[in-house]
């Protein structure tokens, strides 16, 4: 039987919509046609496309990426789960006789994607003679957003009893094991075809200059250039020597700062789900329209609620978490105050350890380097290299981690003790907002470029007039210099003014998505309070408190995002002298000089700091036990010995 038994019927033949939604069998039986005959018609005719009019890109040319060997990765395991699935439901659940259906995903699933695997691999290794694109081409990216939008059709069921969201999110007994797998697997499913469709945006597989350009650069060429168009790669490279100074090893009490700190971040976000919910029970006592006694995380409102009472306890505790959290009149708050004044301790062990390190390695390089080099460059590229380190570190740890840990706990939270569309609505809007943070800052850079390019020339026109003042009083050129000086001031001014109405604009594209999110998601909220009554009105103050809250850190996340980029360059300058090789280093079978008798000989020596410029020539001399010897040369500069 194709069908199971309640899946079909006599007249109609395959069930549609049952018990408020889809049937499985019909879900997966479209889905996957749709799928399989995509990527099998389109993706056909590209492959014959590519193998007939192609060409074939040099192995030198094509750039190694960790993204997309990540997104091979996932696709590789998206083939394999249709049959792993059907493995599970066959061994492990004794279910020898499953429907037809499950063969059907099971086969025209794994080839789909093995096929989508294929057609990544010819467009990293072929070129088209017309193609000027520097992405995927539209077979492949469809084919992911389909993939992509298949698995959130599956929560148009999420009310059916035939699915596995309801046993899971209502927790209605009994829970069977077979419906926690399936929803694993969804899960895994949905998170993985969103990543492989945001790593086609990028297209890391696909080379990302035009073949011919490529053609005219040296093998030297393109490595440099791959190296500084891939600045996290050069990180990891890097993460081996700046690790230590990370982690300050055999200084215990450092570590014990580290650890205070990392605790201080899981209160924080505890505190962040507490505040909301401690607001809701005040609410629901205040208006006195809920009896029940909802617990906290901390397990303080069962004690301290006592209904059509005045709530100074919760207000007090509330308050309490507040002080500690830091809003408002509270400022940064204590844990705030606290963790800043610990990690300014590794802040400073990371500084110091890298800069007697960097200063230590600069000292062993050899004169012609340092003879090539300015030294206030190197010494601004060490100082700019430490700062980025402490400032990295900063912004990951304490800004964009604690923002994402936030977002999944509270899309978990709605989902959990709401229903599973607020989750939805958290997500899409976050998502959403996220990427289009990240595409603006990015577009928005190329203005921020010009507005310093404009600065420069601002400031380099007022010194070069001002150094030569006496020049510009010869020739009576006063008038001529205030033009010029004029008009790169207007210059900067207009980048300037590009710069900011695009930081505006972004700041409108931000305001507008989360006025969206929150508007859908106060609208849902207030239709389940006053027309379901399956919420109470604290449950409404909780969401707009706990979604206010959320959206407050997101406002910086372009900056942040910026910030990131300039510290990698500033930490990727500074990683780089670490690659640069002393001319002289020890051998590592030297053995330590043993002096048995006071005499030096010195027997047709030569010496020379650059080969055209020689120091010695075949000197022989001795130096007894007592005695001082000068070389003196033509400047009086000297040896002694």
């Amino acid at each position: 039987m194709f069908c199971s038994s309640n899946e079909t019927s006599v007249s109609s033949g395959m069930v549609v919509w049952t018990q408020n939604g889809f049937t499985l069998c019909f879900f997966d039986t479209v889905t996957t046609s749709i799928l399989f005959g995509f990527i099998f018609i389109w993706g056909l005719i590209q492959y014959i496309f590519y193998k007939r009019y192609g060409f074939k890109i040099e192995r030198e040319y094509i750039d190694a990426s960790v993204l997309y060997v990540i997104q091979v990765i996932l696709i590789i395991l998206l083939a394999c789960e249709p049959i792993l699935l059907y493995a599970t439901e066959t061994t492990a659940f004794g279910k020898t006789k499953l429907p037809s259906y499950t063969i059907f995903r099971c086969v025209l699933r794994t080839i789909a994607w093995l096929l989508s695997l294929l057609i990544l691999r010819v467009e990293r290794t072929k070129r088209m003679p017309t193609s000027q694109t520097r992405g995927h081409g539209l077979t492949i990216l469809s084919f992911w957003c389909i993939a992509v939008l298949i698995e959130l059709c599956a929560i148009i069921s999420y009310r059916s009893p035939l699915w596995f969201f309801q046993p899971i999110l209502r927790g209605d007994p009994p829970v069977e094991e077979i419906d926690i797998i399936r929803f694993s697997y969804w899960i895994f499913r949905l998170i993985a075809t969103i990543l492989i469709f945001c790593i086609g945006l990028r297209a890391p597989g696909v080379p990302q200059r035009r073949y011919a350009i490529m053609l005219n650069r040296s093998n030297s060429q393109i490595q440099e250039e791959r190296m500084k168009d891939n600045v996290w790669i050069k990180f990891f490279r890097h993460f081996k020597t700046l690790a230590p100074f990370i982690w300050p090893s055999g200084h215990w009490g450092l570590q014990l700062n580290i650890m205070i700190c990392i605790l201080i971040l899981v209160a924080g976000r505890l505190l962040a789900l507490e505040v909301p919910r401690y607001t809701k029970l005040i609410t629901d006592e205040l208006i006195q329209s809920s009896n029940s006694t909802t617990d906290t995380f901390f397990n303080f409102g069962a004690r301290l609620r006592t209904p059509n009472s005045w709530p100074w306890k919760l207000v007090t505790v509330l308050m309490v978490f507040r002080f500690l959290q830091g809003a408002g009149p509270f400022g940064s708050g204590a844990l705030g105050i606290l963790r800043s004044a610990l990690w300014t301790k590794i802040e400073q062990y990371t500084t110091r350890s890298l800069k007697l390190r960097v200063f230590s390695h600069l000292h062993n390089l050899s004169l012609s380097w340092h003879l090539t080099r300015k030294t206030g460059e190197v010494l601004r590229i060490v100082d700019r290299g430490t700062d980025s380190v402490d400032s990295l570190l900063d912004y990951i740890l304490f800004s964009i981690f604690p923002t994402i840990a936030d977002i999944i706990i509270a899309i978990i939270y709605f989902v959990v003790q709401f229903n599973i569309w607020f989750g939805i609505i958290v997500f899409a809007t976050m998502f959403v907002y996220l990427i289009a943070t990240i595409v603006i800052t990015e577009w928005r850079t190329k203005y921020k470029k010009d507005m310093n390019k404009f600065d420069n020339a601002m400031s380099g026109t007022a010194v070069d007039s001002l150094l030569n003042f006496e020049t510009v009083k010869y020739y009576g050129a006063e008038q001529y210099e205030v033009g010029q000086y004029r008009e790169a001031i207007q210059n900067y001014q207009k980048a300037e003014w590009f710069s900011v109405l695009t930081l505006q604009f972004l700041n409108f594209v931000q305001a507008i998505l989360i006025g969206i999110g929150l508007t859908i998601g106060s609208l849902y909220c207030a239709w389940l309070v006053s027309v379901k009554r399956e919420l109470t009105v604290g449950d409404y103050v909780l969401f707009g408190t706990y979604i206010l809250q959320l959206y407050a850190p997101l406002n910086y996340f372009g900056t942040y995002y910026r910030l990131i980029q300039q510290a990698f360059i500033d930490m990727e300058n500074m990683l780089d002298l670490f690659d640069i090789k002393p001319d002289v280093v020890d051998s590592p079978f030297a053995k330590d000089i043993v002096i048995t008798n006071g005499t030096m000989e010195f027997d047709n020596v030569c010496f020379h700091y650059q080969p055209e410029r020689p120091i010695l020539k075949n000197v022989s001399f001795s130096v007894l036990p007592g005695q001082t010897i000068a070389i003196v040369g033509p400047s009086g500069a000297g040896y002694l010995f």
